[in-house]
């Protein structure tokens, strides 16, 4: 299956982010795709559900740090 949003245009803004002092964080899963759903359909279920969970919670962390 393809991936339509490659890595390393994640990668990039991080590092040009970075650069520029910006904080930022990058997370990257093993295996995973856009979604964080496993790209080739061999990661088991339960992994692909703890990457979302994972990802989601890292997303509203990022927000309340920032909303206060």
């Amino acid at each position: 299956e393809y991936d339509f949003l490659p890595v390393v245009q994640n990668e990039n803004l991080f590092t040009a982010l970075s650069e520029r002092g910006i904080e930022a964080r990058f997370l990257k899963f093993i295996g995973a795709g856009h979604g964080l759903v496993g790209v080739t359909g061999d990661l088991p279920e339960d992994v692909n559900e703890r990457f979302e969970l994972y990802g989601a919670q890292e997303q509203i962390k990022w927000f309340r740090d920032r909303l206060k």
